[in-house]
């Protein structure tokens, strides 16, 4: 039977203390709430534990694991203007012209040259 306590434990045992809880519980064929209860463990505690080893262990980095790289934009050194031709009409779009707006244009374009 387990009372957690983990607060004069050091972090690698603290988590190999709560892996074999887990293991236990994994053996056990019991459902979470009455493994806790049999084991005297808070189930809520026990909850967040399992979540975590069911998804890579992953926590919390802490600031010092976390590294930043430098991103560098590409940055576009010529303007590519598309050539469009409807019928007698000639269209030149620049890269940033809104699809909605191109799109009623040619609607109109069309329109006309029937």
């Amino acid at each position: 039977m387990h009372k957690v306590h983990t607060e004069n434990l050091t972090n690698p045992e603290r988590k190999a203390l709560w892996r074999n809880i887990i293991e236990e519980y994994e053996r056990s064929g019991l459902s979470q709430k009455k493994f806790c209860e049999n084991n005297q463990i808070k189930s809520d505690l026990f909850s967040y534990h399992y979540r975590c080893k069911r998804q890579g262990g992953e926590k919390k980095m802490s600031p010092a694991a976390i590294k930043f790289i430098p991103i560098v934009p590409e940055v576009r050194k010529t303007q590519d203007i598309f050539h469009l031709k409807i019928n007698q009409f000639e269209l030149f779009i620049p890269p940033a012209f809104a699809a909605d707006d191109l799109a009623r244009i040619v609607n109109v374009l069309r329109a006309i040259s029937c």
